[in-house]
């Protein structure tokens, strides 16, 4: 200890030099005024493309699947993927980020998402698709957790940061509403590779704006003696693919086939390792001790189980409409409007209602919504009006536009200021695991069941009572702890 005393007395000068200079006067000398707000629109280029290549894919898939010469198996693969590395490699992302400088991992994650997407786009069969997804998965996870970072540095005061921190909130879910719609025009009018294609024009111009360094300043590093947790991370990557395997492939080849149960024990050894590495490690990417949390815990559910719900029923209807009411790709697109329309209108009415009926009652609604829309889906047939799908999609889309935002809201409150970035991210890491879930278990469904309606139908019943029990259990809560 006296040694330690004696090290650091020439230190604390230069200490106060780099701390005493905000995130003002960076701003300041760095960037000319002005300019933030366009610089704001250019770092969520990455984030709009990352999330709308969670939905946009799904319009693509009939015709994937015929060009490429795959099944229902593979394109779920192909679907989940991007989501699984997504998910997994999110909270070590935000590390790298601590470490090594946001704005050079949101660049390197950019590149890596642009030039995946053209690899996708030119992928002549389909093992070479998933490759290139699975990038596109690595890079958008390098990406999303630090542009709220990057937010943060390029609007200092308070107010400003709370509108930039809005439109952000706006555009990722404007992406992921917009995403079937935006995937069957393109589908209908071009090709199916122009979805991917779409991306690489925009993230070069996007590269080409951010590169110079005094358009973006560097955020200061903080050097960690104690490293990443490398064994959690490669735990956290084998067993949610694990766990994705058992739901995509258990109907196809058997639930007690050796291949599944190796998988699930594979999933239960790598879940406890992890949780183990976690509890013991000097620098978990998951801090445990935040569930001790209940409106942390809770929250956590919600979220996954709003993805699972959302996500898993894009992809069950976009080829319901194709495969079973034999839609074009323009025309099963378009279909899904009632939903990215709802999805804009509850973000736009997010802020009044809070002020009106509070956070806690909003998300409420918003997930009574959502299961009404899902249990709605159980009226839908080969022959069915589009009435029906309408009202569904309409439910649904108005329900996660009106959870997500209030339920943000509650966990950033829950936690310490410390520890908000850390419990957006590792919300945004459930919410990824759910959608990933949510797709492998309903694709597997219709294909266990003797027809696809009827394992849409059984889908349709899970989700829409897994959200209204998250409805029931938030509510049960809310004149509490929650």
């Amino acid at each position: 200890m006296p040694k330690q005393r004696n090290i650091s007395t020439p230190v604390p000068h230069v200490e106060v030099c780099l701390e005493t200079t905000t995130p003002q006067e960076i701003l300041e000398k760095e960037i000319p005024q002005g300019n933030q707000w366009l610089l704001l629109v250019v770092i969520c280029l990455g984030w709009f493309m990352s999330a709308l290549d969670t939905t946009v894919v799904n319009l693509a898939l009939k015709n994937i699947g015929e060009d490429l010469q795959t099944d229902i198996t593979g394109l779920q693969w192909a679907v989940d993927g991007y989501a699984l590395i997504f998910a997994s490699l999110l909270l070590t992302a935000g590390g790298l980020g601590d470490r090594l400088g946001r704005k050079r991992m949101y660049l390197i994650g950019l590149a890596t998402f642009t030039l995946s997407s053209g690899l996708c786009g030119l992928a002549p069969t389909y093992w070479m698709l998933l490759s290139a997804r699975l990038l596109q998965g690595g890079g958008a996870a390098l990406m999303v957790p630090n542009i709220l970072a990057l937010i943060h540095t390029l609007f200092p005061r308070s107010e400003q940061r709370a509108r930039a921190v809005a439109f952000w909130a706006v555009i990722g879910a404007v992406a992921l509403a917009v995403g079937p719609v935006v995937g069957g025009l393109l589908v209908s009018l071009l090709h199916w590779r122009s979805i991917f294609f779409l991306n690489v024009p925009i993230g070069i111009v996007a590269l080409l704006i951010s590169l110079p360094p005094h358009r973006i300043p560097e955020t200061i590093r903080h050097l960690d003696e104690r490293g990443l947790d490398l064994t959690a991370q490669v735990m956290a990557v084998v067993g949610l693919a694990s766990l994705t395997m058992v739901l995509i492939e258990g109907g196809r080849i058997g639930w007690l086939s050796w291949p599944i149960l190796t998988c699930l024990a594979l999933f239960i050894v790598t879940g406890i390792i992890f949780l183990i590495c976690e509890a013991r490690g000097r620098s978990p990417m998951l801090p445990l001790h935040l569930f001790a949390i209940l409106t942390f815990s809770v929250g956590m559910i919600i979220g996954a189980v709003e993805n699972f719900g959302f996500y898993g029923f894009i992809f069950l209807l976009s080829l319901f409409f194709q495969d079973v009411q034999h839609s074009s790709a323009l025309v099963a697109g378009l279909a899904f409007l009632p939903m990215t329309g709802s999805v804009i209108v509850a973000n736009a009415l997010t802020g009044l209602l809070t002020s009106r009926i509070g956070p806690r009652m909003l998300m409420c609604v918003g997930l009574a919504l959502g299961g009404s829309g899902f249990f709605s889906l159980l009226l839908l047939d080969a022959a069915s009006p589009y009435l029906v799908a309408c009202f569904g999609l309409f439910a649904i889309g108005m329900g996660i536009g009106l959870t997500i935002p209030p339920l943000t809201m509650i966990l950033l409150g829950a936690v310490a200021t410390e520890h908000s970035g850390v419990a957006s991210g590792v919300l945004n890491a459930c919410r990824q695991v759910g959608g990933v879930l949510g797709i492998a278990l309903f694709g597997s469904l219709i294909q266990v069941q003797s027809n696809f309606v009827q394992g849409l139908h059984l889908s349709a019943l899970i989700a829409g009572c897994a959200t209204w029990l998250v409805c029931l259990l938030a509510w049960s809560l809310t004149q509490r702890q929650f």
